[in-house]
């Protein structure tokens, strides 16, 4: 007959815990299950490499506008367009460049917008701005770059020659079996010759004619056309009756008739013309041809970027190509996200297995150590299938999230697990043991877990646009991914843990015993390593008591005061003489020191001045005690080296003798905590700090070229050619593998490209070199900046601003601030967005004379300009194409001045010739004119030694522009600068951090019912901020706004072992009745081992992503996860000696507050309840001197 279950066990199997651990296949169904659902989210969930919108959504728009003059297109395209977009929802900034012949506008949206819906609002915008735009503007073309929606691949395809067959090649093999890939929405091919059919008249023939060229360009514009005219009927039927004027072919353009007798092929010549398109493309002396393919928006990066790269291989051996044709691919998104993601794969395996590594060596049990590991990846797992409900990719920022939260995962687990090995070891049942376990710290892991999730609410919500996006794709995960293993820590680890957690079977015991003095030699070594330590410093300190007694015994009883004076004396002396310390930098510098050494010292100084002062303080009012220290000498410890080989039970032995006598000495272990919380002073004035942004790209060096005015498209070849020809042979010596040229007739830019990224030092030597070895042409400018509009996120460039009205007046101050900016010691490369500007030709028309000959101002300026770069007439169209048609003069028409002023206007009453009534003159001219938000700037731009300087150089960069003068309504744009955005996004970081801590607060106020207990917890906030700067300033690593969100991130974390702590403490004192004093080490010393095994697998987990090397692309997170452990580890020491000290003290302070709530309101009186007060303190100040001494 079975025995009853007893009245505990019954009570045991009651509740939620009760249920879970005696259900355990119901309990591993489901768990099985869940991992299933993660696993298949996780190979079906889109690959990205960032989510949209972390620069916001951004659009840029390019009108094409031949012929026109930069201010031309401010005035006629681009304000025009600005206007019109600027009526658009959640808009950020409209900026605008306007060149010769083209505008460029980019329209920057927030965040929140939509991207399909504000694309199709931006092209309604357009439509509405076309019948004010210039006849001459055709296409608009709008190129949307998100982050979330850069191209998928970029790539090259290179050819020896360039003829017509080559670009057919292209155009139905390349591109058309780029298209047909399934997840491909568009391919565009940069560099392909443009079809157009040209009429060319002669000028000669066309002045021997007297023709009106105005007449005759209407006449074809309005003669070329197929429009339906209505429908007609007949026997019944009904039959749709159009017109179709339109040219049927070259030769029906030839026989347009101009005039009775008269056709348009006597005039002039009708040709088909292939004209390049954009910039001029070589690749190792071939000619190429550019390409970039996007995306689906629900495709799979990595899957779609195979399968392209699948057919740019198979390019080459395409028979149909017939060998004329080599596909060059430069960026592929899908190597690049796998590579980004092994990288942080790689690390999380490695964190995760050095917190696996720390469990085990804890735990000492491998089935105890599997069932806590197995947190890590299900956790992982079923974050991910949470991300792929919501519909997001998986990107580098989710990555970095379950990577950063890798050793956090096993938290829960770990307090878990030792609550319930705790109850075993007291002798309950396995069962009832995990019952107990769990829901003894069931609320405190929970809300511990709380508090690290609440701390991500602020920041996703208080910060930026771009901050939000950033912290919402990296922390929901990370948050998602602790909750998860807060589930699988309560529901699945007291059910696992009831059934691993026993004796070993005699096998396993056998082999732990035989293994037993291996695994305990480590721990020997360091007993042996703390014994000589603490030999050598008892030896230390005996020598230092032997020279104590005899300082004394010589200064005598009668000198204590005079020599108290002098130390004092001699500190204010030496604290006064260390705060002058600028004039100590210069004199290093002028030695040879670094530049910047002023500017530490004159930052340390304060501090500095204060050390000296504060040890003649601790010398004086240290004396007496040292007088009557005197007489009894250090004393020796029964052994030097520690009993045992746990670890852990050292630790809890020197943590218990630090509270002893931290808690019999509060004041000065109060005053010393103060001075080590105050020394983060020292690195956060030390470390440098460094801009949110991309490093710059390591495997390519380029160098710009800009060509004076009168080059031709084929001189402009030649000179770049020079170039490539130059840097060919240096390809050995500097191991790059491509060298590609592109330029138009104003100039171009050469690159030399790298297989794989270079160390930045290697490609500054190269960069150094070049500049040194590149020759020197007439006519040419040679410089290193790169693309202003790519350094704009770089670490490695910043950029300055001027403000104005004037283009002209604005381009004069630019060139000036350029020279002011070269002298700037650390900024290089300096220079502006625009090239040397030609003279353009000013043409004003006199309107009284032009009045008298029939015409007025628009009809001759209408006439000229059909004159000079001709007229867009309706397309012409064949079978499967529309092809531009354009009548022009021939090439060589009007290359001189006096054709020019000789060339005729028709008007009512015939031609006239344009001299007659208008005046030519040259005047300067800019070549392009950039805007801001409707107002007039003009940028330039410069590379920065050193990136870690980049908010102190731009400082000093606007420091040395103040001294430019500056007429009214002319600015700096400093609003824009990096130190602005770095202070905002400082301001909003802090806020949040304020936020996240008062969110802390309230959670743990619920846990303890109390609102000073939280108090004693938050303690351990300034120590992380301590231990994260201490860090950082040791290793070097450098501080930027990532960082910062480590910090707030520490604010949930650190907390985590304080609630745990304190938990205990107060438990202890309620339910156990223990004396303060005793619950304080007790709840200490019990909580020393979950405290050590959580802070050391988080830290262990952050290594290899604190110790790795920067990215040069994407996110650098070294600050991050530096801050996080560093943070954490010197913390988790201030955790368990600070927050016990500060429990005492707040609790003294509750009794005394409370004491004196009830001697103030419960009396009948209010003055006979202070009187009271007055005469009883000395009463609970005994009272509290009893309590904490038990």
């Amino acid at each position: 007959m079975s025995a009853q279950p007893t009245r505990k066990q019954k009570a045991a199997n009651r509740g939620f815990f009760g249920m879970t651990v005696s259900r355990p296949i119901a309990m591993g169904v489901i768990f099985v299950t869940l991992v299933l659902l993660g696993v298949i989210a996780y190979t079906r969930i889109p690959l990205q490499f960032l989510p949209g919108g972390i620069q916001g959504s951004r659009f840029t728009v390019i009108v094409p506008n031949p012929g026109s003059t930069a201010q031309e297109n401010v005035d006629k395209v681009a304000r025009i367009l600005e206007e019109q977009f600027s009526t658009l929802p959640e808009i950020d900034e409209i900026s605008s460049r306007s060149s010769a012949g083209t505008v460029r506008i980019r329209v920057k949206y927030n965040g929140e917008a939509n991207t399909d819906l504000a694309k199709a609002e931006l092209r309604d915008r357009i439509e509405r701005a076309r019948p004010e735009l210039p006849d001459t503007v055709d296409e608009i073309y709008v190129w949307a770059s998100d982050d979330g929606d850069m191209p998928i691949m970029w790539f090259a395809i290179v050819a020896d020659e360039r003829s017509d067959d080559i670009a057919t090649l292209i155009d139905k093999r390349v591109q058309k079996s780029l298209e047909a890939v399934d997840g491909v929405s568009r391919v565009n091919i940069f560099g392909l010759l443009d079809e157009s059919i040209r009429i060319f008249l002669d000028e000669e023939k066309v002045a021997a004619a007297r023709l009106d060229l105005g007449s005759l360009v209407q006449r074809l514009s309005t003669d070329n056309f197929a429009q339906p005219l209505g429908e007609v009927s007949e026997g019944g039927r009904e039959f749709i009756l159009r017109s179709d004027m339109r040219f049927k072919d070259l030769d029906d353009i030839r026989q347009y008739p101009v005039r009775p007798g008269l056709r348009l092929g006597e005039l002039a010549t009708v040709e088909r013309v292939n004209s390049v398109r954009d910039r001029v493309t070589r690749i190792n002396g071939g000619y190429a041809y550019y390409g970039m393919v996007q995306k689906e928006g629900s495709a799979n990066v990595v899957a779609v970027g195979e399968e392209l790269q699948a057919v740019m291989d198979g390019f080459e051996t395409d028979p149909r190509l017939e060998g004329k044709l080599k596909a060059e691919v430069f960026f592929n998104q899908a190597d690049f996200i796998k590579s980004s993601l092994e990288r942080l794969e790689g690390t999380a395996v490695q964190g995760g297995g050095l917190a696996v590594l720390v469990l085990f060596l804890f735990l000492r049990r491998a089935r105890m150590t599997f069932c806590v590991a197995l947190c890590i990846p299900v956790s992982a797992l079923l974050a991910i299938a949470f991300e792929s409900a919501r519909g997001l990719s998986f990107n580098v920022l989710t990555m970095t999230g379950l990577t950063l939260g890798i050793g956090m995962l096993v938290d829960n687990a770990v307090v878990v697990i030792e609550s319930i090995a705790r109850q075993r070891s007291l002798g309950e049942s396995p069962k009832r043991s995990a019952v107990l376990g769990a829901r003894d710290v069931g609320l405190a892991v929970s809300l511990a877990t709380m508090t690290t999730v609440v701390v991500f609410l602020p920041l996703i919500f208080m910060g930026g646009q771009r901050m939000s996006i950033f912290l919402q794709a990296m922390g929901v995960p990370l948050c998602a991914s602790l909750i998860f293993s807060l589930f699988v820590a309560l529901f699945f680890i007291p059910t696992a843990a009831a059934r691993v957690i026993g004796e070993r079977p005699a096998w396993a015991q056998r082999i732990a015993d035989r293994m037993a003095p291996v695994v305990a030699a480590p721990a020997r070594l360091l007993a042996y390593t703390i014994g000589a330590a603490r030999m050598a410093a008892f030896v230390v300190f005996w020598v230092l008591f032997r020279i104590e007694k005899m300082v004394l015994r010589v200064a005598g009883s009668p000198l204590r005061f005079a020599l108290a004076c002098g130390v004092v004396y001699l500190g204010i002396r030496a604290g006064s003489e260390v705060s002058d310390l600028g004039s100590v930098g210069k004199d290093l510098e002028s030695l040879g020191a670094p530049a910047g050494t002023v500017g530490t010292l004159m930052k340390t100084g304060p501090i500095l001045q204060w050390v000296p002062r504060i040890l003649a303080a601790i010398i004086v009012f240290l004396l007496p005690h040292l007088w009557k220290r005197a007489a009894r000498g250090p004393a020796r410890p029964e052994s030097f080296v520690p009993e045992g080989t746990s670890v852990v039970a050292w630790v809890q032995a020197l943590n218990r003798s630090l509270l002893e006598w931290t808690l019999a000495h509060r004041p000065l272990a109060f005053l010393l905590s103060v001075i080590a919380a105050f020394s983060i002073v020292i690195p956060a004035t030390n470390t440098s700090l460094t801009a949110f942004g991309d490093d710059e790209d390591t495997s390519e060096l380029s160098f710009d070229v800009d060509l004076e005015n009168n080059f031709t498209l084929g001189e402009a070849s030649r000179e770049i050619q020079r170039y490539e020809e130059f840097v060919e042979p240096l390809k050995e010596e500097m191991g790059f593998e491509n060298v590609v040229a592109r330029f138009d007739s104003g100039g171009g830019d050469v690159d030399l490209r790298w297989a794989e990224r270079l160390d930045p030092k290697v490609l500054e030597a190269h960069r150094t070199r070049l500049r040194s070895i590149l020759p020197k042409f007439a006519g040419h400018r040679v410089s290193f900046s790169g693309d202003p509009a790519a350094a704009e996120g770089s670490k490695q460039f910043v950029s300055f601003e001027l403000r104005g009205t004037d283009p002209d007046k604005l381009s004069d101050l630019g060139e000036a601030a350029v020279a002011i900016l070269e002298k700037v010691p650390g900024l290089t490369d300096v220079r502006t967005a625009t090239e040397d500007a030609p003279d353009q030709l000013l043409l004003e028309v006199d309107g009284d004379t032009a009045f008298s000959y029939g015409l007025n101002s628009q009809s001759a300026l209408r006439n000229v300009g059909w004159a000079l770069r001709g007229s867009q007439l309706p397309r012409f169209q064949e079978e499967d194409k529309e092809t531009p048609l354009i009548i022009e003069y021939d090439d060589t028409a009007y290359a001189g001045l006096d054709t020019l002023k000789d060339l005729s206007v028709w008007g009512e009453n015939g031609a006239v010739p344009l001299a007659t009534f208008s005046t030519i003159r040259f005047e300067p001219s800019p070549s392009s004119i950039s805007r801001r938000n409707g107002q007039i700037s003009f940028q330039i731009t410069a590379r920065v030694a050193d990136p870690t300087r980049q908010a102190e150089l731009v400082e000093e960069g606007y420091a040395a522009l103040d001294g430019l003068d500056l007429p009214r309504g002319y600015s700096l744009g400093r609003d824009t600068s990096v130190v602005t955005q770095g202070l905002q996004e400082m301001k909003d970081l802090a806020n949040a951090g304020y936020l996240a801590i008062v969110l802390v607060f309230l959670l743990m106020g619920i846990l303890f019912e109390s609102v000073l207990l939280p108090l004693s917890v938050l303690t351990t906030i300034p120590f992380a901020g301590l231990g994260a700067f201490w860090t950082l300033y040791i290793t070097g690593t450098p501080m930027d706004s990532i960082g910062y969100i480590g910090i707030i991130i520490l604010v949930g974390v650190v907390v985590n072992n304080g609630i745990v702590l304190i938990d205990k403490i107060h438990r202890l004192r309620l339910e156990e009745g223990l004396p303060r004093k005793d619950a304080v080490i007790e709840g200490a010393s019990a909580r020393v081992r979950p405290i050590l095994m959580t802070a050391l697998t988080t830290v262990f987990g952050l290594l290899p992503m604190a110790m790795g090397d920067a990215p040069t692309q994407g996110i650098d997170y070294r600050a991050l996860s530096t801050c996080v452990a560093g943070g954490l580890a010197i913390c988790t020491f201030f955790t368990l000696w600070v927050v016990p000290l500060a429990y005492t003290l707040i609790d003294d302070l509750s009794l005394w507050l409370t004491w004196l709530f009830q001697r103030v309101f419960s009396s009948g009186k209010r003055g006979e309840g202070l009187r009271f007060a007055t005469e009883d303190m000395t009463a609970i100040r005994s009272l509290v001197i009893r309590d904490s001494r038990g």
